[in-house]
């Protein structure tokens, strides 16, 4: 869908980019300027990897493109989910729209719960997506509007000021458990970290706070050494290479999402197994470091969702 949108953009009013990526011979340039872009993809997907998606979207932005969004589906597979899809079409239309009313209501969709889909999977309200819409009609962002009836303004401000809140919150949390140094240790919420990176970015405070500690420069440092946990989770068949290349890595690497989708059974069924695998004792050790990670996503998780299930927006 992205390289056809790259070629025809003028035939398309926005793309749902959905576990895919920008593939070989996607040309992204001025011709795609105006044509909004969603990369949607599920954190878990066995088939084509979270990264692809984070590859896309940095590197659509990177070539100067404004009209470009993730939309993460955590703990999420490959297949198509019609109620992601659906927000992901409201911040299109919302990013292009001239009509003052239409740009609010789709903010306002954006920043609701949706509840469980038909497969049972809930996730949180897309603030972030809800945010960089609403901001059209005050005057902030990309693509404000110039004329904006005054009481259209005032309910996209009143939700600006309710996600910058709850963003705050969520930034309250993360000092008060992580603070300003960025290193793996315990208890170290890391679901809530790296998906409100995602889930709240453009919002001012958040933005703020992952910028005072070196986020963004840490992960990109980190990106190019999970390349080899990447690689040898999808080429290699021996569990021993496998085990000794991710304990020696995940302290470089543990702000990915994304890694293979079972990567924490294996780990566990492996470290059970390592007299008979013959993973040596120096290697074994290492899986403490492991543990720290698996375990910071899992109780990072549960915060999280704690944070968005107690988030509400009432028009």
């Amino acid at each position: 869908m992205v390289l056809f949108a790259s070629e025809h953009p003028e035939m398309l009013g926005g793309v749902v980019a959905h576990a895919g990526g920008v593939w070989n011979g996607v040309k992204v340039g001025r011709k795609m300027k105006d044509c909004p872009v969603v990369f949607l993809h599920g954190t878990a997907d066995p088939v084509v990897t979270f990264r692809n998606s984070v590859g896309g979207r940095d590197h659509m932005v990177d070539k100067g493109m404004d009209l470009v969004s993730l939309l993460r589906m955590p703990g999420y597979n490959h297949w198509p989910n019609s109620m992601r899809v659906t927000e992901a079409i409201d911040w299109c239309e919302g990013m292009v729209s001239t009509d003052p009313a239409n740009i609010l209501h789709l903010a306002e969709e954006l920043a609701k719960h949706k509840g469980p889909d038909s497969y049972q999977y809930e996730i949180s309200p897309a603030l972030s997506l809800s945010h960089q819409v609403a901001q059209r009609l005050v005057g902030e962002g990309d693509r404000a509007l110039e004329e904006v009836p005054s009481s259209v303004a005032k309910n996209a401000k009143k939700l600006i000021s309710a996600i910058d809140k709850q963003g705050k919150a969520v930034v309250k949390k993360l000092n008060k458990e992580i603070g300003r140094k960025l290193e793996l240790k315990e208890d170290m919420p890391l679901g809530l970290l790296v998906a409100a990176r995602e889930d709240y970015r453009g919002v001012a405070s958040v933005e703020a706070y992952y910028k005072s500690i070196g986020f963004d420069k840490l992960l990109k440092k980190q990106q190019k050494k999970a390349e080899k946990i990447h690689s040898i989770w999808w080429n290699s068949k021996k569990p021993e290479e496998i085990f000794a290349t991710t304990v020696d890595l995940i302290d470089e690497t543990f702000l990915i999402e994304g890694f293979a989708f079972n990567m924490k059974t294996k780990m566990e069924e492996w470290q059970s197994s390592a007299k008979s695998l013959g993973i040596d004792d120096k290697t074994l050790a290492k899986y403490e470091q492991f543990e720290l990670w698996a375990d910071g996503w899992e109780i990072g998780n549960k915060e999280y969702k704690k944070l968005w299930m107690d988030w509400e927006w009432k028009d």
